[in-house]
């Protein structure tokens, strides 16, 4: 069968094949991906390896194609990074079902994220990956207002981070999240400080430019945060909804309100509960006189959270100068929310 016939008859986006040929105790395996749609060869490679054991080469070629394939479709290059971070099965596999639900958007997913975070670190304790991961998590779960204990959650964020790095980190990871960390408790300094360090880490790390483009965008400086924000969204094959909202808010803070409105639709796309999102609509729309759109995403707002109370939510927004805030939340009171 045919890589187009596979493509029709399956429905499947990329197709990989191989071939095995030896001679004496040699062996020279090659693999290649290819894109169905286009025929595009996307990834080949061939490994030659004595067959003195032949259940360990199988099983370094199996990890070497997997990482491969984990690169060019999923993660991108931190995928390297991942792979040499862990190497029990079961953590890989328990880390990867962290970072789908971590992205969900389904809200109590992110309590799962947490959980299988926190088995990353039981299986593999010595690693600082599944650390730096349920910092994440728990920050995730601040951000989003889903946190019975606020400080109590940062400070076990705060901590987990401060573990990681610990370990001897060469993820980047624990940068990153205390990053994020720092801009929520309203530090701005060490939230931008920790963000350069995550880049310089991490230089091929989307997650660690998306970071420093959200702190940028509370300090004031979104202009710098669109090109950052872009940068991290043509790094990976594939990037989490949180990425175009922060380009969303970027733009809305140079008061591009097409290109705001853009990104926040894009962002509905796969989410459409996502409430920043939809915040974006509602103010964009006012500041362009579309009060008519402006007032239907106030009650895609009112749906997703019935007791949204402008006030509340203003307070949960780190903006180092009062008068972005008030870009926003007077946009908000325009488009008819209290």
């Amino acid at each position: 069968m045919t890589v187009g016939e596979l493509r029709r008859e399956l429905g499947v986006s990329h197709v990989l094949e191989g071939g095995v040929r030896h001679a004496g105790n040699r062996v020279r395996i090659t693999a290649r991906l290819t894109e169905t749609a286009g025929l595009r060869l996307v990834w080949a490679e061939s490994y030659d390896r004595q067959l003195d054991d032949l259940f360990a080469v199988q099983d370094e070629i199996t990890r070497e194609i997997v990482t491969a394939m984990d690169i060019k479709l999923v993660s991108g290059e931190p995928a390297r990074t991942i792979r040499q971070s862990l190497k029990n099965p079961a953590a890989i596999e328990s880390y990867y079902r962290g970072w789908k639900a971590l992205f969900s958007a389904a809200k109590e997913d992110l309590f799962i994220a947490r959980q299988m975070f926190e088995e990353t670190i039981l299986l593999e304790p010595e690693s600082s990956l599944g650390y730096a991961m349920a910092a994440w998590a728990h920050w995730w779960i601040v951000f989003r207002g889903l946190s019975r204990d606020v400080p109590q959650s940062l400070q076990r964020a705060t901590d987990l981070a401060q573990r990681a790095m610990s370990l001897d980190d060469i993820t980047g990871l624990p940068h990153l999240m205390l990053a994020q960390i720092y801009l929520l408790k309203k530090d701005h300094a060490q939230a931008l400080a920790e963000a350069e360090l995550a880049i310089l880490a991490r230089p091929n790390c989307d997650g660690s430019f998306v970071a420093k483009a959200n702190v940028l965008n509370y300090l004031g400086r979104p202009a710098e945060s669109i090109e950052l924000a872009k940068f991290a969204m043509r790094l990976t094959p594939v990037y989490p909804v949180y990425y175009p909202a922060v380009l969303a808010a970027a733009y809305y803070g140079c008061r591009r309100y097409e290109d705001a409105i853009a990104a926040a639709r894009q962002v509905l796309q796969s989410e459409t509960d996502n409430l920043e999102a939809l915040l974006i609509l509602a103010g964009a729309n006012a500041a362009l006189d579309r009060i008519d759109a402006a007032r239907k995403a106030c009650g895609e707002v009112l749906r997703v959270s019935p007791d949204f109370r402008l006030d509340k939510y203003a307070a949960t927004q780190p903006y180092s100068d009062p008068r972005n805030l008030a870009q926003v939340t007077e946009m908000l009171q325009k488009a008819g929310l209290e």
